[in-house]
Protein backbone atom coordinates (compact mmCIF):
# COMPACT_ATOMS: atom_id res chain seq x y z
CA UNK A 1 0.00 0.00 0.00
CA UNK A 2 1.08 3.23 -0.75
CA UNK A 3 0.08 6.84 -1.94
CA UNK A 4 -2.26 6.89 -4.95
CA UNK A 5 -4.06 10.05 -6.71
CA UNK A 6 -3.94 12.17 -3.60
CA UNK A 7 -4.89 9.36 -0.96
CA UNK A 8 -1.86 7.77 1.55
CA UNK A 9 -2.92 4.04 2.13
CA UNK A 10 -0.11 2.85 3.95
CA UNK A 11 -0.67 1.24 7.42
CA UNK A 12 -0.86 3.38 10.47
CA UNK A 13 1.29 2.56 13.86
CA UNK A 14 -0.73 1.41 16.44
CA UNK A 15 0.06 4.92 18.62
CA UNK A 16 -1.28 6.98 16.09
CA UNK A 17 -4.26 4.99 15.71
CA UNK A 18 -5.00 4.44 19.89
CA UNK A 19 -4.21 8.19 20.15
CA UNK A 20 -8.05 8.60 18.25
CA UNK A 21 -10.82 9.51 20.44
CA UNK A 22 -13.58 7.16 21.46
CA UNK A 23 -16.84 7.23 20.09
CA UNK A 24 -18.65 8.31 23.53
CA UNK A 25 -16.38 11.95 23.48
CA UNK A 26 -16.96 12.93 20.27
CA UNK A 27 -20.79 13.15 19.81
CA UNK A 28 -21.27 16.56 21.23
CA UNK A 29 -18.03 17.78 19.08
CA UNK A 30 -20.10 16.68 15.73
CA UNK A 31 -23.10 18.48 16.82
CA UNK A 32 -21.50 21.57 17.55
CA UNK A 33 -20.00 21.92 14.33
CA UNK A 34 -22.88 20.95 12.14
CA UNK A 35 -21.99 24.23 9.70
CA UNK A 36 -18.58 22.96 8.99
CA UNK A 37 -19.85 19.33 8.04
CA UNK A 38 -22.41 21.06 5.95
CA UNK A 39 -19.33 22.60 3.88
CA UNK A 40 -17.30 19.89 3.64
CA UNK A 41 -20.42 18.40 2.18
CA UNK A 42 -21.32 21.16 -0.35
CA UNK A 43 -17.48 21.34 -1.26
CA UNK A 44 -18.01 17.15 -2.00
CA UNK A 45 -20.98 18.33 -4.16
CA UNK A 46 -19.45 20.69 -6.12
CA UNK A 47 -17.14 18.75 -7.22
CA UNK A 48 -19.63 16.25 -8.11
CA UNK A 49 -17.97 13.16 -6.41
CA UNK A 50 -20.98 12.65 -4.28
CA UNK A 51 -21.60 8.83 -5.52
CA UNK A 52 -17.66 8.92 -4.68
CA UNK A 53 -17.35 10.46 -0.86
CA UNK A 54 -18.88 11.26 2.16
CA UNK A 55 -17.65 12.96 5.79
CA UNK A 56 -16.99 10.25 8.90
CA UNK A 57 -16.71 11.32 12.23
CA UNK A 58 -12.83 10.18 13.31
CA UNK A 59 -13.21 7.54 16.66
CA UNK A 60 -12.09 4.54 17.50
CA UNK A 61 -13.96 1.73 19.27
CA UNK A 62 -10.94 -0.27 20.66
CA UNK A 63 -7.18 -0.06 20.62
CA UNK A 64 -5.41 -1.92 18.45
CA UNK A 65 -2.09 -3.87 19.01
CA UNK A 66 1.23 -3.33 17.17
CA UNK A 67 1.06 -4.28 14.03
CA UNK A 68 -2.52 -4.48 13.79
CA UNK A 69 -4.85 -2.46 11.96
CA UNK A 70 -8.57 -1.94 11.99
CA UNK A 71 -9.76 -3.92 8.68
CA UNK A 72 -13.93 -4.06 7.65
CA UNK A 73 -14.44 -6.48 5.45
CA UNK A 74 -18.05 -7.60 3.83
CA UNK A 75 -18.89 -11.18 4.54
CA UNK A 76 -21.09 -13.21 2.52
CA UNK A 77 -23.75 -15.31 4.09
CA UNK A 78 -25.96 -18.64 3.00
CA UNK A 79 -27.89 -19.05 6.24
CA UNK A 80 -27.99 -14.81 7.05
CA UNK A 81 -27.69 -11.96 5.03
CA UNK A 82 -24.31 -10.38 4.21
CA UNK A 83 -23.13 -8.22 6.80
CA UNK A 84 -19.61 -6.16 7.27
CA UNK A 85 -17.22 -6.68 10.36
CA UNK A 86 -14.49 -4.63 11.62
CA UNK A 87 -11.44 -6.62 13.09
CA UNK A 88 -7.53 -5.73 14.11
CA UNK A 89 -5.37 -7.47 11.39
CA UNK A 90 -2.23 -7.60 9.83
CA UNK A 91 -2.13 -5.59 7.23
CA UNK A 92 0.52 -8.36 5.14
CA UNK A 93 -2.08 -10.97 5.26
CA UNK A 94 -5.25 -8.75 3.56
CA UNK A 95 -5.71 -9.00 0.24
CA UNK A 96 -6.36 -5.89 -1.77
CA UNK A 97 -5.82 -3.86 1.13
CA UNK A 98 -6.49 -0.30 0.93
CA UNK A 99 -7.71 2.84 2.83
CA UNK A 100 -11.85 3.90 3.89
CA UNK A 101 -11.72 6.69 6.29
CA UNK A 102 -8.88 9.28 5.45
CA UNK A 103 -7.74 12.28 8.29
CA UNK A 104 -5.95 15.45 6.99
CA UNK A 105 -2.41 14.75 8.32
CA UNK A 106 0.24 17.55 9.85
CA UNK A 107 1.91 17.36 6.31
CA UNK A 108 -1.49 18.09 4.95
CA UNK A 109 -1.95 14.63 2.85
CA UNK A 110 -4.97 12.31 3.55
CA UNK A 111 -4.06 9.63 5.10
CA UNK A 112 -6.06 6.09 6.08
CA UNK A 113 -6.81 5.41 9.80
CA UNK A 114 -9.29 2.55 9.03
CA UNK A 115 -8.81 0.14 5.55
CA UNK A 116 -10.98 -2.09 3.93
CA UNK A 117 -10.47 -4.83 1.28
CA UNK A 118 -13.81 -4.54 -0.47
CA UNK A 119 -13.73 -2.85 -3.72
CA UNK A 120 -13.79 0.95 -3.67
CA UNK A 121 -14.96 3.84 -5.82
CA UNK A 122 -12.34 4.73 -8.80
CA UNK A 123 -10.72 8.45 -7.29
CA UNK A 124 -8.29 8.62 -10.54
CA UNK A 125 -10.53 11.84 -11.87
CA UNK A 126 -11.25 13.37 -9.00
CA UNK A 127 -8.82 16.72 -9.96
CA UNK A 128 -8.04 19.16 -7.60
CA UNK A 129 -10.37 17.94 -5.12
CA UNK A 130 -8.18 15.94 -2.81
CA UNK A 131 -6.23 19.23 -2.31
CA UNK A 132 -9.21 21.13 -1.43
CA UNK A 133 -10.66 19.13 1.40
CA UNK A 134 -7.85 19.16 3.23
CA UNK A 135 -7.20 22.57 2.55
CA UNK A 136 -11.11 23.63 3.70
CA UNK A 137 -10.88 21.09 6.76
CA UNK A 138 -7.79 22.71 8.17
CA UNK A 139 -9.37 26.11 7.64
CA UNK A 140 -12.45 25.40 9.55
CA UNK A 141 -10.48 23.46 12.26
CA UNK A 142 -11.55 20.02 11.96
CA UNK A 143 -9.25 18.15 10.48
CA UNK A 144 -9.44 16.16 13.78
CA UNK A 145 -12.82 15.44 13.95
CA UNK A 146 -14.09 14.88 10.62
CA UNK A 147 -12.36 12.60 7.95
CA UNK A 148 -13.03 11.86 4.32
CA UNK A 149 -14.92 8.29 3.62
CA UNK A 150 -13.99 6.51 0.21
CA UNK A 151 -17.30 4.99 -0.75
CA UNK A 152 -17.56 0.90 -1.50
CA UNK A 153 -18.44 0.33 -5.02
CA UNK A 154 -21.15 -1.97 -3.38
CA UNK A 155 -22.28 0.04 -0.54
CA UNK A 156 -24.59 -1.83 2.15
CA UNK A 157 -27.85 -0.06 3.44
CA UNK A 158 -29.46 0.01 6.56
CA UNK A 159 -26.61 -1.12 8.82
CA UNK A 160 -26.26 -1.10 12.37
CA UNK A 161 -22.50 -1.34 14.04
CA UNK A 162 -22.51 -3.47 17.53
CA UNK A 163 -19.95 -4.03 19.89
CA UNK A 164 -18.04 -7.20 20.18
CA UNK A 165 -15.43 -6.46 23.40
CA UNK A 166 -13.84 -9.66 23.89
CA UNK A 167 -12.55 -9.66 19.97
CA UNK A 168 -11.96 -5.71 20.01
CA UNK A 169 -13.87 -5.44 17.06
CA UNK A 170 -17.47 -4.27 15.43
CA UNK A 171 -19.83 -5.77 13.48
CA UNK A 172 -22.51 -3.93 10.97
CA UNK A 173 -25.48 -5.79 10.61
CA UNK A 174 -28.69 -5.04 8.52
CA UNK A 175 -30.98 -3.54 10.85
CA UNK A 176 -33.65 -6.85 10.72
CA UNK A 177 -35.96 -6.80 13.39
CA UNK A 178 -35.88 -2.88 14.58
CA UNK A 179 -32.92 -3.66 17.48
CA UNK A 180 -33.02 -1.95 20.22
CA UNK A 181 -31.51 1.63 20.48
CA UNK A 182 -31.12 2.11 24.53
CA UNK A 183 -31.16 5.77 23.85
CA UNK A 184 -27.23 5.64 22.85
CA UNK A 185 -26.97 5.81 19.04
CA UNK A 186 -25.31 8.30 17.07
CA UNK A 187 -24.43 9.35 13.49
CA UNK A 188 -21.10 8.78 11.97
CA UNK A 189 -20.97 9.59 8.33
CA UNK A 190 -22.83 11.75 6.16
CA UNK A 191 -23.74 11.79 2.38
CA UNK A 192 -24.58 14.21 0.34
CA UNK A 193 -26.92 13.27 -2.18
CA UNK A 194 -27.85 15.33 -5.35
CA UNK A 195 -31.76 16.00 -5.34
CA UNK A 196 -32.42 15.27 -8.66
CA UNK A 197 -32.41 11.05 -6.96
CA UNK A 198 -35.49 9.95 -6.91
CA UNK A 199 -37.45 9.72 -4.00
CA UNK A 200 -37.94 5.49 -4.17
CA UNK A 201 -34.40 5.47 -4.94
CA UNK A 202 -33.18 7.96 -1.89
CA UNK A 203 -35.74 5.46 0.20
CA UNK A 204 -33.18 2.35 -0.64
CA UNK A 205 -29.64 4.39 0.24
CA UNK A 206 -30.68 5.92 3.61
CA UNK A 207 -28.68 3.43 6.15
CA UNK A 208 -30.56 5.06 9.14
CA UNK A 209 -33.14 7.55 9.38
CA UNK A 210 -33.46 9.12 12.85
CA UNK A 211 -35.66 12.19 14.12
CA UNK A 212 -33.42 13.01 16.95
CA UNK A 213 -34.05 15.87 18.77
CA UNK A 214 -30.99 16.19 20.01
CA UNK A 215 -29.08 16.79 16.86
CA UNK A 216 -28.67 19.39 14.86
CA UNK A 217 -28.41 17.58 11.95
CA UNK A 218 -31.70 15.47 11.16
CA UNK A 219 -32.39 12.68 8.66
CA UNK A 220 -36.39 13.29 7.95
CA UNK A 221 -37.80 10.67 5.76
CA UNK A 222 -34.79 11.45 2.94
CA UNK A 223 -34.70 14.72 2.86
CA UNK A 224 -31.64 17.04 3.91
CA UNK A 225 -32.55 19.34 6.75
CA UNK A 226 -30.12 21.93 7.49
CA UNK A 227 -29.93 25.46 9.58
CA UNK A 228 -29.82 27.61 6.74
CA UNK A 229 -29.27 31.57 7.23
CA UNK A 230 -27.94 34.10 4.82
CA UNK A 231 -24.22 33.70 5.81
CA UNK A 232 -24.57 29.79 5.34
CA UNK A 233 -26.62 28.90 2.21
CA UNK A 234 -26.62 24.79 1.53
CA UNK A 235 -27.71 23.39 -1.53
CA UNK A 236 -30.97 20.89 -1.39
CA UNK A 237 -29.98 17.41 -1.02
CA UNK A 238 -30.16 14.35 0.97
CA UNK A 239 -27.72 13.30 3.73
CA UNK A 240 -27.25 9.82 4.27
CA UNK A 241 -26.39 8.67 8.00
CA UNK A 242 -24.51 5.61 9.04
CA UNK A 243 -25.30 4.95 12.84
CA UNK A 244 -23.65 3.35 15.20
CA UNK A 245 -24.45 1.97 18.06
CA UNK A 246 -21.30 1.79 21.40
CA UNK A 247 -21.43 1.63 25.18
CA UNK A 248 -23.31 -0.76 27.22
CA UNK A 249 -26.51 -0.70 25.69
CA UNK A 250 -25.48 -1.74 22.30
CA UNK A 251 -22.53 -4.24 23.21
CA UNK A 252 -22.82 -8.04 21.86
CA UNK A 253 -22.08 -10.38 25.36
CA UNK A 254 -21.90 -13.85 24.54
CA UNK A 255 -22.53 -16.14 27.50
CA UNK A 256 -20.44 -19.46 28.71
CA UNK A 257 -23.50 -21.06 27.22
CA UNK A 258 -23.05 -20.10 24.11
CA UNK A 259 -26.27 -17.67 24.71
CA UNK A 260 -26.10 -13.99 22.75
CA UNK A 261 -26.98 -11.13 23.99
CA UNK A 262 -27.60 -7.62 22.85
CA UNK A 263 -29.18 -4.97 25.11
CA UNK A 264 -29.32 -7.22 27.50
CA UNK A 265 -32.07 -9.34 25.75
CA UNK A 266 -31.15 -13.34 24.85
CA UNK A 267 -31.24 -13.17 20.84
CA UNK A 268 -32.87 -16.41 19.53
CA UNK A 269 -30.55 -19.13 18.44
CA UNK A 270 -32.65 -19.71 14.91
CA UNK A 271 -32.41 -16.31 14.22
CA UNK A 272 -30.55 -13.97 11.69
CA UNK A 273 -29.10 -11.85 13.82
CA UNK A 274 -27.78 -14.76 15.86
CA UNK A 275 -26.58 -16.53 12.70
CA UNK A 276 -24.60 -13.47 11.99
CA UNK A 277 -23.10 -13.57 15.18
CA UNK A 278 -21.91 -16.28 15.68
CA UNK A 279 -20.62 -16.52 11.94
CA UNK A 280 -18.40 -13.24 12.67
CA UNK A 281 -17.17 -14.80 16.20
CA UNK A 282 -15.88 -18.02 14.30
CA UNK A 283 -13.88 -15.08 11.36
CA UNK A 284 -12.42 -12.76 14.01
CA UNK A 285 -9.11 -14.28 15.36
CA UNK A 286 -9.20 -13.76 19.08
CA UNK A 287 -6.49 -11.43 19.88
CA UNK A 288 -5.91 -11.00 23.87
CA UNK A 289 -2.94 -8.58 23.58
CA UNK A 290 -5.29 -5.74 22.52
CA UNK A 291 -6.91 -3.34 24.78
CA UNK A 292 -10.58 -2.16 24.79
CA UNK A 293 -10.34 1.44 24.80
CA UNK A 294 -11.19 3.40 27.63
Amino acid sequence: MSSSAGLNHSPLTADAYNSLPHIDNVKELSNRQMHARDKLLHLINSHGLVNVFSIHLIHKHFNVAEGRVMVYETVKGTKHPDFQMCSPRIPSECQNLKGLFFRVSDGGQLAAYEYTTDPVVDVSACGTFFGDISTLMMALGVQDLFALTLKRVEPAANLLEFEISDLTSTILIPDLSGNQDGGNSRPTDWSFISPEVRNDEIDNQILVTKNRQDEELFCIAGTYVAGQDSTHPVAAGTVRCTVTRSGYHHEVITKGNGKIFINGQLIEKESAICEIITHAQRLISPNPGVAVAA
